[in-house]
């Protein structure tokens, strides 16, 4: 079971894309296919995290704080993010109506979305605050749409 959807994008051909989910150990589950870390973002304390995949070998990194913490490689190689009228919903999954077991409870901000993997030296300027927003979504709280019990900082 799944518990606390933070990201999660939807395409008109998959309805779980892409979806970061679990703060007790960070998943990640990507059309299908779920690939655990022992990484705990839970832990009473401000974490940042970035997970970074790559389409060629499906390689992907999670880093906490800057600092890579996990890698591996196979997770849908050659296979390309749908866009074009796909859904980024943050906090909770669009399919699970009011779930309490679906809904993340905590806080994030910043949230950005880039077409390609960032470089190890990009994610910690990311981390430190010193790198532009993301090419696909860039957080702005002035062009997004809240419901539910969320706040807008």
């Amino acid at each position: 079971m799944m518990y606390g959807a933070f990201v999660h994008y939807a395409s008109r051909y998959n309805s779980d894309e892409l979806v970061l989910f679990d703060v007790q150990l960070l998943r990640v589950f990507m059309k299908s296919t779920s690939s655990g870390t022992d990484l705990t973002v839970n832990d009473g304390t401000w974490h940042h995290v970035c997970f970074s995949w790559s389409s060629s070998g499906g390689l992907w990194k999670i880093y906490d704080n800057g600092i890579l913490y996990e890698d591996g490689a196979g997770l849908w190689p050659g296979w390309k993010l749908h866009g074009g009228g796909g859904t980024l919903a943050l906090g909770h999954l669009p399919h699970s109506s009011c779930d309490s077991d679906y809904i993340y409870i905590g806080k994030l901000t910043s949230f950005n979305m880039w077409s390609s993997a960032l470089t190890a030296s990009q994610v910690a300027q990311v981390a430190g605050g010193c790198f532009s927003g993301g090419d696909i979504f860039t957080w702005n709280t002035t062009s997004l749409a809240m419901s539910g019990n969320v706040s807008g900082e």
